[in-house]
């Protein structure tokens, strides 16, 4: 009798340790899946907010395919309260490991870009490249500074300072530095490179290599070339076959019967004001439909040529990427 009562209290404690098992394996599933979620917002871009939408997704499809499963995907926490704790954890996270990297480096060099951002705050994109003894390479945006007040050399310098102290590099190691042809950046005197200059002689190091970016000079030399010899037949050729819908569905099927890899004809132009915002670079676009859509833009830069447009933009960005439009 005794021995029977004693295994009736064994299986009940069993049991009620697998229930907090599973309970715990529960939750911790479902904290994963808060991360994926997390994570796979951020790296698309998209609003915090979706994390709510996509839960009602999840319940909708699990009620309809595996009914028995709806609380487990009920459990999963996506409220957009969630999601912002998630991926400031993960950018945490991210931000740990490449202070990891960072002690590993034998030598490293930096690329800076500044910009201004939607409400005319400058934003200071530091990205570092590192080299481990194994000759493991690394390459990561090391920092998004903001700039609230002027966006001399001298602050770029105290956010660079501000980067190199966080990820506690050593100063030894710098061996290049990247930047564009903005004055403060450029600048012997005030700039960011003449500031580094004299850093690196007050600790008695040599001074790291300097690269100027010239790739949009470069684009914008292209711009000028005149090509109207063959900008006449193309254009012409793609107005032809673009005009109608017929015309255009039959170069297609034409295409495809001769089995050659294509995607869509394209209207050519050169206007950024009439250019199809979905066809530029994801980085452009933004600027592209605030050129497009702001009156006083349109009133300043419209009636100018392509060089005046690029020459009225101001000293420190007139280089910056703007060619691709």
């Amino acid at each position: 009798m005794r021995a029977d009562k004693l295994s009736k209290l064994k299986s009940g404690l069993s049991a009620q340790q697998n229930t907090f098992v599973r309970q715990a394996q529960l939750n911790q599933s479902s904290v994963r899946a808060s991360f994926r979620v997390a994570q796979l917002i951020a790296s698309s871009g998209k609003p915090f907010t979706d994390g709510e939408f996509v839960k009602k997704c999840m319940n909708a499809v699990a009620k309809e395919v595996c009914p028995e499963k709806e609380d487990v995907f009920n459990a999963a926490s996506l409220s957009a309260s969630t999601i912002t704790r998630r991926i400031e954890e993960i950018g945490g996270n991210v931000y740990a490991q490449l202070q990891q990297k960072a002690k590993e480096f034998n030598f490293f060099s930096l690329a800076l870009d500044e910009s201004t951002d939607v409400q005319d705050t400058a934003q200071l994109l530091i990205f570092i490249r590192g080299v481990s003894a194994n000759f493991e390479m690394c390459e990561e945006l090391a920092a998004l500074q903001s700039l609230k007040g002027t966006t001399t050399g001298e602050d770029i310098f105290g956010k660079v300072c501000q980067t190199m102290e966080e990820l506690d590099l050593d100063w030894s190691k710098l061996a290049s530095i990247t930047t564009d042809g903005a004055p403060s950046m450029v600048g012997v005197s005030r700039g960011l490179i003449g500031r580094m200059t004299r850093e690196m002689e007050e600790r008695g190091l040599t001074a790291p290599l300097q690269v100027h970016c010239l790739i949009h000079q470069q684009a914008l030399c292209c711009k000028v070339l005149t090509w109207d010899s063959v900008i006449k037949v193309m254009v012409s050729c793609i107005n032809f076959i673009r005009a109608k819908g017929l015309k255009h569905r039959q170069f297609q099927e034409f295409l495809s019967e001769l089995e050659f890899a294509h995607g869509d004809v394209l209207y050519y132009t050169e206007n950024p004001f009439v250019a199809d915002i979905d066809e530029a670079q994801p980085s452009y676009q933004f600027e592209l439909a605030e050129l497009q859509n702001c009156d006083v833009l349109k009133d300043a830069f419209k009636p100018n040529s392509l060089i005046d447009f690029y020459a009225a933009l101001p000293n420190d960005t007139q280089m910056q990427g703007h060619s691709s439009h």
